[in-house]
């Protein structure tokens, strides 16, 4: 079941996930011969607190997806006000993937990009996250030109994309 998240149980749960996507992040961009200051580029400040005063905003929202009753997975969405929005921190437990789940979630996303009247939804992703990126692929997102300010040591493992919901 995927709902908002709205409660610092949800946000706190959402906080583990970012820690396990944290970790993923640093262990396969050392394979690269990444540093894991630089990950940390994308996690600053990523406290449930942080989480839940972020999407608590009107131009943003974080959805959880449950499985048996457990916060599996999360993704965030975030407008910019000119008509665009990012995806950000979708991710699912290890064990979750490869059940759909993460397809429903992104829909979700995209669902709720449309409601919205976006008409540009744009996400950066890890070129390691292979599965990801097919997933994206698959729903309709295509690569693009950086939107973001991105490390430089940092941009040869930068994958973005971008779709009209």
């Amino acid at each position: 079941m995927i709902t908002r998240a709205t409660t610092p149980e949800e946000f706190k749960a959402v906080e583990r996930l970012m820690s396990a996507l944290r970790a993923l992040d640093e262990a396969e961009s050392a394979k690269l011969g990444i540093p894991p200051e630089s990950i940390a580029f994308y996690y600053a400040d990523r406290t449930a607190e942080s989480l839940e005063q972020r999407f608590s905003r009107p131009e943003a929202v974080m959805f959880v997806l449950r499985e048996a009753g457990t916060i599996v997975g999360c993704g965030g969405l975030v407008e910019d006000g000119a008509g665009r929005a990012d995806l950000h921190h979708v991710f699912l437990d290890a064990g979750q993937r490869g059940k759909g789940l993460g397809r429903a979630l992104v829909s979700g996303l995209i669902d709720e990009a449309r409601s919205r009247g976006v008409q540009e939804l744009r996400l950066e992703t890890a070129g390691f996250l292979t599965a990801a990126i097919a997933l994206y692929r698959g729903l309709g997102f295509r690569d693009c030109a950086p939107f973001a300010d991105t490390p430089p040591e940092l941009q040869a493992a930068s994958v973005f994309m971008s779709m009209r919901p």
